[in-house]
């Protein structure tokens, strides 16, 4: 049967080739299995629970940034031009903080640290305005709802000054705590207004917060957790581009959701939810929420952890062109990394251990090699941060004829045959099809060399 579009002329062997190489499951240089270096640990504050990665002093290198519960503070550990990192310097903070997320909100290009913190008698968010040089002034706080867990930043109402959205367990009213998200619209200038609560359900705990545009209307939405009232799952609040959101629309997940993340993990150029949950105590999953467009989501597909993932990021951690997951095992003091297939599913995990019990993970390029790299806060004390660089080099990586087989099979419907002859590409004819032979296709697709004439198409 074919696969080609009405009326399409079919294209050569050559531009099917390229156009599967560029588009498909495989990539030249990706790694078929995660591969990282020994844990390499650096000190932090006591009992560090959130970690980011940003370039904080404009010297091309990606600095960490912890949130530390006990003697409460913020921590900086600025890159060094030799590699690792400096000794950390703590900003204080008077109250127990939750979360924290880095973005330019005064807008002078130089990033700016906001902390979501639990105050004695209010939750509010701490920010830490910087100087460019990787310093920063005393923080100014801005009043959320009570008991915050998350914090993201994002432009909600389209004025290009970022604002800040929390998530919020809740003030106590009788028998009930009223969970919220809390969303503080930015001056552009470091400052923001009163914050605009949204109810997500009393007793819903809600512990993770992530952003995205959903439904392609521009405007960011919101998605956040419903950790403890049954059933349990992720709620999408879907934005209206005046900074406002609509009512939470629930989808279960099998087991308590821990933290979020938004990416297109299907390839489908639509946003899917990627949550890790809390299993039945024994091991954990990461639970992946298809996106089917409009800010809908399918049921949710779990993929096993270890116990207590309560980190999670989002990355392509082996080069191949797809975004991967790693969720941070508490318990078992280890980092999981669960590959994307290239066909919207994840991979059994593969795991690294760190020091440690892991709160929280970010995935950044650390050293300026190309390669995504994973950094992990860890909840002791004293607290450390644990970065594992990626040791996947990248180069030829050899790809297989069946590599070819399912990434022509992807390249935009365009094929007569659903099993092609896989020799007309292995151009060296050395069993495999490598980097020398895509190079050859580039040259033929360019005109530059002779297509072989078994290399033909079929015509319609």
């Amino acid at each position: 049967m074919s696969h080609r579009a009405k009326g399409r002329t079919p294209p050569s062997w050559a531009c099917i080739a390229a156009m599967a190489l560029i588009r498909g499951g495989a990539v030249w240089g990706a790694c078929e299995a995660p591969q990282f270096g020994a844990q390499q640990a650096h000190g932090a504050g006591r009992y560090p629970i959130a970690v980011a990665v940003a370039d904080l002093n404009a010297d091309g290198r990606p600095d960490i940034i912890t949130a530390n519960q006990q003697g409460p503070s913020v921590s900086v550990l600025l890159a060094q031009a030799e590699g690792g990192f400096a000794p950390k310097v703590d900003y204080p903070l008077a109250d127990f903080p939750f979360a924290v997320a880095v973005e330019d909100v005064t807008r002078d290009a130089a990033p700016d640290i906001v902390a979501a913190v639990r105050g004695r008698f209010f939750g509010y968010v701490s920010v830490f305005v910087g100087k460019k040089d990787g310093t920063f002034l005393a923080p100014m706080d801005y009043v959320v709802g009570d008991e915050p867990s998350d914090v993201v930043i994002g432009d909600f109402n389209g004025d290009q000054k970022p604002d800040i959205a929390t998530c919020n367990q809740g003030e106590r009213v009788g028998s009930q705590d009223l969970a919220s998200i809390t969303v503080l619209l930015g001056h552009g200038d470091g400052g923001f207004g009163a914050g605009v609560d949204y109810m997500v359900g009393a007793d819903t705990y809600p512990h993770a917060l992530a952003t995205a545009d959903l439904n392609g209307d521009t405007f960011l939405d919101l998605v956040t957790t419903n950790l403890e009232r049954a059933p349990v799952g992720v709620r999408v609040l879907l934005g209206n581009g005046g900074g406002g959101f609509g009512q939470p629309v629930q989808y279960d997940t099998a087991s308590r959701p821990l933290r979020l993340a938004i990416a297109d993990i299907n390839g489908d150029a639509t946003p899917d939810v990627v949550a890790s949950t809390a299993g039945n105590g024994e091991t954990g999953s990461v639970a992946l929420l298809r996106g089917l467009g409009g800010g809908a989501f399918a049921a949710a597909v779990d993929h096993e952890t270890g116990a207590a993932p309560y980190g999670l990021a989002v990355g392509d951690v082996n080069r191949d062109g797809h975004t991967d997951a790693v969720s941070a095992g508490y318990a078992a003091g280890t980092v999981h990394v669960l590959l994307n297939d290239g066909a919207g599913a994840l991979a059994a995990k593969v795991d690294f251990p760190v020091e440690g019990n892991p709160y929280s993970v970010a995935i950044a390029d650390l050293n300026g090699d190309g390669a995504a790299d994973i950094v992990t806060a860890n909840y002791n004390d004293p607290g450390t941060v644990s970065v594992l660089l990626n040791t996947c080099s990248g180069g030829d990586g050899g790809l297989t004829a069946a590599d070819v087989a399912r990434a022509l099979q992807q390249a935009a419907g365009i094929l007569e045959s659903s099993t092609p002859d896989l020799a007309r590409f292995d151009l060296v004819q050395d069993g495999r099809v490598t980097l020398e032979d895509a190079a050859r296709v580039a040259r033929i697709v360019a005109g530059l060399d002779a297509a072989p004439e078994h290399g033909t198409a079929k015509g319609p």
